[in-house]
């Protein structure tokens, strides 16, 4: 049995940019599935059963604030994939969501380059949290 193709999960709320990261995604060797809302990204990559996405790639120049809030509970919860932002965001945030890479939208092959590049051989399970009292 051959090793299963990476999983990308994307979400972007400008629907507009669509386009253009199908193009850049286009033949890679990667499963896509789009996500509609934030709720849905924390649900697919930390709720729902394995295999997960390994891969998040997400619109931070359309998101909103309780968006991106809400995209802390990937890591709080104990995903540790990687995060590819499209767009701009701050250094501040960039750091709480560990980003691991940043492009700017509509820049022909910018995506492609950086998924090309990213390492997906990181966990995927849920870690448990671990409380001292």
């Amino acid at each position: 049995m051959g090793a299963s193709k990476p999983r990308c999960l994307v979400f972007s709320p400008d629907r507009s940019l669509e386009p253009w990261i199908d193009s850049e995604l286009d033949g890679e060797t990667l499963i896509v599935q789009a996500a509609l809302s934030a709720r849905q990204v924390v649900r697919a990559l930390v709720d729902d059963p394995p295999p997960r996405a390994q891969l998040l790639i997400t619109d931070f120049g359309s998101m909103s604030a309780l968006d991106a809030l809400l995209l802390h509970q990937l890591r709080e919860r104990g995903w540790f994939g990687a995060i590819i932002a499209i767009g701009r965001l701050s250094p501040d945030l960039k750091t709480s969501l560990r980003i691991d890479l940043v492009v700017r939208p509509h820049v022909r092959g910018a995506l492609r380059k950086v998924v090309a590049n990213v390492n997906l051989d990181r966990p995927t399970v849920r870690i448990e949290r671990v409380v001292r009292t």
